[in-house]
């Protein structure tokens, strides 16, 4: 049933003024969920998590004074990012794809003299790492990988029930790291695992002034950022 239709059956039944209530009615019941739900994500303290590292960087990107434009990878990332971002996001999740995100926010960042953030996924990220072996790339182009060795967003997905024998193929699970590739590209590179590290990192990450690319790989585990996602949903649907 299309809006329009789904219109004429309520005016039909309950007549425009009722609609107009019924309308309104919703429309207060929508705000109200919204407030709820934009508190709950305000109070939720994730665990060290793909969450918390994205939580962390919006937040400590508030204090910055300079101009930047922020790029989200597809799957995970995006969502989380929509979570947190009071600003616009970029990203490349209209072609439902990994591939280009690296890419796209490199050749944006050659465009403009303002601080430009790709936030991506591991498998993203190393499908198009070659993104990062353009040598005009400067150092308002800074990276953020988070690396849970797999494509985390299928063990999430209802109903697959795929055994774990061949589920780490589904997941593209891999003990790979960004290291090596920035070594050979001259760009900065800098590793977390824990939440004291991602903290410190952050700040060198925002801050820090050079003439080459930075990357901060974030370490995480797909449990632990399962985990992070869950307990959100849950504390949501318990003020309902």
């Amino acid at each position: 049933m299309t809006k329009e239709n789904y219109k004429e059956k309520q005016t039909e039944k309950t007549g425009n003024a009722d609609n107009e209530i019924s309308q309104d009615i919703l429309k207060t019941h929508w705000d109200k969920a919204i407030t709820h739900i934009e508190m709950c994500i305000d109070d939720y303290v994730p665990v060290y998590s793909q969450m918390l590292a994205i939580r962390c960087f919006e937040q400590s990107l508030e204090d910055m004074e300079y101009e930047s434009e922020v790029h989200y990878a597809n799957s995970m990332e995006i969502r989380i990012g929509c979570l947190y971002s009071p600003h616009y996001i970029w990203c490349n999740r209209g072609v439902n794809g990994i591939e280009g995100s690296v890419s796209t926010a490199a050749g944006f960042s050659l465009t403009t003299s303002s601080m430009v953030f790709c936030i991506t996924g591991d498998l993203s990220f190393f499908y198009d790492q070659n993104a990062l072996w353009n040598n005009h790339l400067k150092g308002n182009f800074r990276v953020m990988i988070l690396n849970n060795n797999c494509g985390g967003i299928f063990s999430q997905l209802k109903g697959l029930n795929i055994p774990d024998g061949i589920m780490k193929y589904v997941e593209g699970r891999h003990t790979a790291t960004a290291k090596g590739i920035c070594e050979q590209n001259d760009i900065g590179y800098m590793a977390v695992r824990d939440e004291e590290e991602l903290r410190i990192s952050m700040a060198h990450f925002l801050i820090e002034k050079t003439n080459r690319p930075i990357v901060l790989e974030v370490f995480t585990s797909p449990d632990d950022d399962r985990q992070a996602f869950v307990g959100l949903k849950k504390m949501i649907k318990s003020k309902f």
